[in-house]
Parts: structure tokens; sequence; C-alpha cells
């Protein structure tokens, strides 16, 4: 029996330079930006990539978290770059981290693009090309009413019969009502 099979060779790598924010609070949304172009320089418009969000100590997990949790990018015509959201995971919502405490989660995170053009040129990063993202340990959300109906929120700890602590928590606005809370470890705008 014969088997036969085929590859194709790229002539050269793609270039790629990612933009995300530096600092994100869990729960937050991460907005991928990553421009790639062809080694003459000019801009990739079809293809295939993905973006692979991850702590950096899962490093080596790459190719795994990739084919699980791996964020498509789209082209946008406009920008002139590949687009990809990520929602950081949280005590709330963690996908394939769903279990993992505020701390476990916080830390260096990279954003890993890889991918190929539509006329076989590919894209590989390297750790050279990883873009680095901070993971404060701090569970975002946008807006939170703190009430009785609330008690049973993973944020909030019992103090005593009448004192409630919420904790390691960002939001733009907090309002509590009818409660006595501490608010221990909060960023609030409001």
């Amino acid at each position: 029996a014969n088997f036969v099979t085929s590859f194709y060779v790229s002539p050269a790598n793609l270039r790629l330079n990612v933009k995300v924010n530096s600092v994100v609070y869990e729960g937050e949304v991460l907005k991928i930006y990553a421009n790639i172009t062809y080694p003459n320089g000019t801009p990739v418009k079809y293809g295939m990539f993905t973006a692979t969000v991850l702590p950096t100590s899962l490093n080596y997990e790459q190719l795994i978290i990739g084919a699980l949790a791996g964020i498509p990018l789209q082209y946008n015509s406009t920008l002139g770059e590949w687009v990809g959201i990520y929602k950081v995971p949280s005590i709330f919502y963690g996908s394939i981290f769903q279990g993992s405490s505020v701390y476990s989660l916080a830390g260096p995170w990279n954003v890993i693009v890889s991918g190929v053009s539509w006329n076989g040129y590919n894209l590989y990063s390297t750790p050279a090309s990883f873009s680095f993202v901070n993971v404060m340990p701090y569970t975002f959300i946008n807006n939170i009413i703190v009430s009785s109906k609330s008690l049973d929120s993973p944020l909030l700890s019992k103090i005593n019969s009448t004192t409630y602590m919420l904790s390691n928590v960002k939001a733009n606005n907090i309002t509590v009502e009818g409660i006595n809370v501490i608010l221990d470890n909060v960023i609030a705008n409001t």
C-alpha cells in the first residue's frame, strides 16, 4: 500500500503587530487589534487568524487553549486591522477557567495570534511577538446594586447578622440599599 501526503511551503512568514490594553479587570472586555502584513508591507485582508489569550504560566498549553477557546479575528477594512473581542474570565464567567478564584486569574497574560492568509502565508507568533496584558485581581461589574435581594452574590461575604463585605470589585457605579456593607479593596467611580 502506498500513502501519499502533500503540504505547502510558505515563501515567508507574515508580519504582526498587536495592540491591546496593557491593564484589564476580570470580567472586562479586551479588544484585540492585529495589524497583519505580507513581507512587502501590504496588508493581509483575507485569511483565517485566531488570538489565544492565556495566563503566561500556561504558555506551554497554547495549542490546546487556542483550540478550546481561541478568538476568531475579523478583518475591519475601515481600521485596516484584524479585530477580536475577548471577555476576560471572572468569578461569573470563566469559559475554560470556570471556578477559578479572583487571585488565580490575576497576573500577566499573553495574547498570541496565529493563522494563515488566503494564499498560504503563515503567521506563527514567537515569544518575542506575544502581547502582554496585566489582569488585575478585581471583578469588573459596570453597575452594582447591593441590597437584601443580592445577599447570595459571590461578591458578598457575611461579617455578622447585620453587616456584609464587598471585596475585590471594580465598578462604574455601586448602589447600597438598606444594608450595611463594608467596601474592601474596591475601585468605584460613583
